[in-house]
């Protein structure tokens, strides 16, 4: 009798366990998610403030509006497009305003181009184009 109550505990456990194991897996994918929309949320969030900098780095406003118009168009995630707007900024801090810089991005991303290869782009198309001085150093 003791035996028979021990296995079918055990066989109890084995067949409840999968079930637990994923119901586990579910939430933390549902927990995951919840932080990823949150993270996206925030990005969202950042957007105006990115932008903002964007004009304070000399990136005149037509241009800014571009990038955004750009964006929403190609369909980047308010995580790319806060490192777009980063990424800009950055470029324009280090080598002056790009005239026309919307339409070199707009451009760029219409050829596919995403992430870092459009972070490089940028900043080498700053640093051929740019008005400005990088580190001190006249170009």
């Amino acid at each position: 009798m003791k035996k028979a109550l021990v296995l079918t505990a055990l066989l109890a456990i084995l067949v409840v366990s999968p079930g637990l194991a994923q119901e586990e897996q579910e939430m933390e994918q549902k927990t995951e998610g919840e932080a990823s929309q949150k993270g996206e949320l925030r990005r969202v969030l950042e957007l105006p403030e990115r932008t903002q900098e964007a004009r304070e780095a000399g990136i005149p406003e037509k241009d800014v509006r571009e990038v955004l118009e750009a964006a929403r168009e190609y369909k980047l995630s308010p995580e790319e497009t806060n490192d777009l707007m980063t990424e800009s900024t950055k470029a324009a801090k280090e080598n002056g305003n790009v005239e026309n810089f919307g339409s070199f991005v707009k451009a760029k991303m219409g050829e596919g181009m995403r992430g870092k290869d459009l972070s490089n782009a940028i900043h080498e198309e700053h640093k051929a184009r740019g008005k400005g001085h990088s580190k001190g150093k006249a170009h």
